[in-house]
């Protein structure tokens, strides 16, 4: 039974559309200050990830950046920045963990999600920032994630 309701949250979180679904219809100021509040959310989920995918291993964690704006300000950077001071405090964000956080279905399903509020919003190199981070944890997923993608 227990299997079956994770892969139930699973399949919800593969589904969310929250974000992409938002109108956006406030005009320019109104949208960044939401697109702000979804990022926000999402640094939040990459943190939980992270910091459950330490204690699985028994590390440490540290303090992710406070503001999502340096996690996702533009082409050249992604999602992964997020994770970057964590592996300066000694090396605890290994590639590994980088593959899990991406792989758990809270962050992967934002991740989707926020991609489609950047494109309705014309913030194209930052949806293929997103993109470019989780797209080898969904081709390793396949099914509904994959299609989603």
């Amino acid at each position: 039974l227990s299997g079956q309701r994770a892969a139930h949250g699973e399949r919800a979180w593969a589904l969310k559309r929250g974000w992409t679904d938002t109108a956006f219809q406030g005009g320019a100021e109104a949208n960044r200050v939401q697109l702000q509040a979804f990022e926000d959310e999402l640094v939040g989920r990459l943190r939980g990830a992270v910091t459950r995918e330490l204690g699985a291993l028994g590390g440490a964690s540290g303090d992710a950046p406070n503001s999502s704006e340096a996690a996702l300000s533009g082409g050249e950077r992604s999602l992964v920045r997020l994770m970057e001071p964590l592996a300066a405090q000694g090396g605890l964000v290994t590639d590994d963990v980088r593959a899990a956080v991406f792989d758990d279905p809270e962050v992967l399903g934002s991740s989707l999600d926020i991609v489609g509020a950047y494109l309705k919003n014309y913030e194209v190199d930052k949806a293929s920032a997103v993109i470019d981070s989780i797209l080898p944890a969904c081709r390793r997923r396949g099914g509904v994630w994959l299609l989603k993608f």
